[in-house]
């Protein structure tokens, strides 16, 4: 997507590079940080390779303290 397009609605957006455990780390900015909601982005992927990705979501929505939303 192009962050233009979001500037264009006032959506206040940053861009932050972490280095760790992707659902500890992705928790903690979340706590650290003022967020309204936890965007994720879901891969079109199948098989096997979905647990993968369904993996780290599902654990974020399960432990999160705000809203997820999950967008393909």
């Amino acid at each position: 997507m192009n962050l233009g397009v979001l500037k264009q609605f006032e959506v206040d957006l940053s861009v932050k590079v972490r280095h760790g455990v992707v659902v500890e780390e992705i928790l903690e900015e979340a706590e650290a940080g003022d967020f309204d909601v936890i965007v994720m982005g879901m891969p079109q992927v199948s098989g096997w390779q979905r647990y993968l990705v369904d993996d780290p979501i599902h654990k974020v929505i399960l432990h999160g303290d705000r809203p997820v939303l999950v967008v393909g």
